[in-house]
Order: C-alpha cells, then sequence, then structure tokens
C-alpha cells in the first residue's frame, strides 16, 4: 500500500501542468510522478534528469534502461524494476520478462553485459566498495570510461528515484 495514499492531490497547481507535459512520454512511472508533482520542481528537475540521462548517450538507450532496472532490482524496488524492463524491452531488449530476468540476475546477453550489469548491482547496493579493479574488469571486457560513466550516471538517477519509490512502497 502507497505511504500516501491520495497521489491525484499532487496534481494541483504548478504540479498538474508539468504532469501533463510529460505524461505520456514518462507514463511507465506514473503513480512516482504524481508523487513528484507534489513539489513542482522536483517534477521539473525528475523530467529533466530523466530525459536527459536516459534519452541521451552513446549506450544503446535499452541497454541504459536495463541498467536502471538492474540497479532498481539490486535495491529491492520492483515498481521501478518492472518499468524500467518493459521500456528496455519496447527498445529492443525482448520481452519484458526477459528484460526483468536479466535485471534481476545480472545475466546478459553477453559477457561483457553480464559483467557490466554485476558492477551495477554493486555500485546500487554498495558504492563505497568501489575498487580501481572493478574498472579495470570492465575496460577488460571492452567498456569505455565514458560509457562507466555514463552506466554510473543511470545508477545515480535509479538511486533518486528508488529513494522516493521505496520511501512511498509504490511496489
Amino acid at each position: 500500500m502507497p505511504l500516501m495514499t491520495n497521489p491525484a492531490t499532487g496534481l494541483q497547481a504548478n504540479g498538474g501542468s508539468q504532469f501533463a507535459a510529460k505524461a505520456d512520454e514518462h507514463r511507465h512511472f506514473d503513480a512516482l510522478r504524481r508523487m513528484f508533482a507534489l513539489f513542482p520542481a522536483a517534477l521539473t528537475a525528475l523530467d529533466n534528469q530523466y530525459d536527459l540521462i536516459i534519452g541521451q548517450g552513446t549506450l544503446d538507450r535499452s541497454c541504459r534502461e536495463l541498467i536502471f532496472a538492474c540497479a532498481a532490482s539490486a535495491r529491492g524496488d520492483l515498481y521501478l524494476a518492472e518499468a524500467m524492463a518493459n521500456q528496455a524491452a519496447l527498445h529492443g531488449l525482448g520481452d519484458p520478462e526477459t528484460a526483468l530476468a536479466i535485471a534481476s540476475t545480472a545475466n546478459g546477453r553477453s559477457d561483457a553485459e553480464s559483467r557490466l550489469l554485476a558492477w551495477v548491482q554493486k555500485m546500487a547496493t554498495t558504492p563505497y566498495k568501489s575498487v580501481e579493479a572493478d574498472a579495470e574488469q570492465l575496460h577488460a571486457a571492452g567498456w569505455s570510461d565514458q560509457e562507466i560513466v555514463e552506466a554510473l550516471t543511470v545508477v545515480s538517477l535509479s538511486a533518486y528515484m528508488s529513494t522516493m519509490s521505496l520511501t512511498l512502497k509504490l511496489a
């Protein structure tokens, strides 16, 4: 049961127009956006960050969405893990169940992807345990510094969103 029982109250004043502006594009995490709409500046920031981090970059969009789903799953956030696995499936990763299974187990479609997803799980749950060998293993698997930083940025965005999702008990 959600912590706040009437998310529709978040659609008042400025939050309502901001919510409506991205309603179709961001409908896969609609309940979370309704909560953010209680603080319109936060909703604007969320929408902007999401569009920039998930919508742009050198990694394939489905890869960024899979990274997000993996990080959310590692934190126990089923709401966002499922939402982002579904998005990854829509953008070429196959069916939603397969995407969620990959995200939940970090068992990627290739060795390089599996290594990246295992690192994503580590960064999502224990980032303070990051060591130089982590980057070396990712480089050995073929990931560039730019791709690693991009993946870490997606992990960070997922932390921001999962904090709200888990606190508000959206799953």
